[in-house]
């Protein structure tokens, strides 16, 4: 049996300044191969720190069960608008005068953006006759994917049209 290599607490470190933005893809691999030895390839490490969403994945896009959509909600004040995954089950669409109500639930994301994750567990919810909306709390500063996401929660100000304005006093 092979054994289970350890990756040092170093190589994390570095992994999670490469995801916050704070270093480059390429200083990230270059790294990673500091840590290429005792048995560890660079490309190993890569592997080992970087998540691989299909294997958490639960309920595929395409389940009969279910129908899945991007959409875009704009704000109710005119600031903008936000990108979400909604999902329901297949049973919600009825061709009766008036369709099942059911239950909603906004499934939100950690700090990085929608992700594979969210998306699967907004269709779990589906599954379970629940109406999943999962939006995208980043896409109105311009973040539509998993790395610009990463980036885009560093202490810089985000830059595009904000989803609400605060109450402005008298």
């Amino acid at each position: 049996m092979g054994q289970t290599r350890k990756i040092p607490a170093e190589a994390i470190e570095l992994y999670n300044r490469f995801i916050h933005g704070e270093i480059s893809r390429r200083d990230f691999f270059q790294g990673a191969e500091r840590f290429a030895v005792a048995g560890l390839t660079a490309s190993a490490i890569v592997e080992a720190l970087m998540p691989n969403y299909a294997l958490g994945q639960q309920v595929r896009k395409d389940d009969e069960r279910i129908k899945a959509s991007y959409e875009t909600v704009p704000s109710p004040n005119g600031n903008g608008y936000v990108r979400g995954y909604f999902v329901r089950p297949f049973s919600a669409d009825s061709r009766s005068e008036t369709p099942a109500k059911l239950p909603g639930i906004l499934v939100i994301h950690e700090n990085r953006g929608l992700n594979p994750h969210t998306e699967d567990v907004a269709r779990r919810f589906a599954l379970e006759n629940f109406m999943a909306f999962a939006p995208d709390l980043l896409s109105s500063a311009g973040a539509t994917t998993t790395r610009a996401a990463c980036c885009s929660t560093r202490s810089t100000p985000p830059r595009g049209p904000r989803i609400s304005s605060p109450p402005r006093s008298g």
